[in-house]
């Protein structure tokens, strides 16, 4: 590489797990495997270019179920993400995380390389969803209006969301 940059390396035989979700009407989790293992031959990531970021897909996919009836009360994020607007109370728990984006391919050369800052709850953020709405599998919301350079330019503030039954907020017994 002609430049100094640390780096985080995982034993060979290290194992990651990654949740996929999908419409199953749209796609199912052998095409997704196949397109993981195509990326992880090639590489991912700013650096693939240079040899970092492979990976091989090994096992089968596995379904995992997640109740996400009405009677859980809040949900527990998995990554980032842009909260929607009236999805959930006022009752909301988050650390603010600030992404600073940039754009790839040739915008990644030109004049403006960079996409305005976007401020997301970080993973592990815990909403109480309104009574009024039923608790999806994800949580938030498309962004726009990130670049001057391409103001066509999307964002994707979403993550995958995981059910809480919390029975007295999170607040019930912390000692301030």
């Amino acid at each position: 590489a002609p430049y100094n940059m640390p780096a985080c390396f995982y034993p060979e035989d290290t194992l990651l797990d990654i949740l996929v979700l999908i419409d199953q009407d749209l796609t199912d989790a052998q095409k997704i495997s196949a397109g993981l293992s195509r990326i992880g031959s090639t590489g991912y990531g700013r650096d693939a270019s240079i040899g970092f970021g492979r990976f091989s897909v090994v096992g089968s996919p596995k379904e995992l179920s997640i109740d996400h009836s009405s009677r859980h009360q809040f949900c527990y994020t998995l990554s980032p993400c842009v909260p929607g607007t009236g999805d959930y109370d006022q009752e909301a728990y988050f650390t603010p995380f600030t992404r600073f984006g940039r754009h790839g391919d040739v915008l990644a050369v030109g004049s403006n390389p960079f996409k305005a800052p976007v401020i997301m709850a970080d993973q592990g953020a815990v909403f109480r969803k309104r009574p009024d709405n039923g608790l999806k599998l994800y949580t938030g919301r498309a962004l726009s209006e990130l670049s001057l350079s391409k103001p066509e330019t999307v964002g994707q503030g979403y993550s995958i969301v995981v059910p809480l039954n919390l029975q007295h907020g999170l607040n019930s017994g912390i000692k301030q």
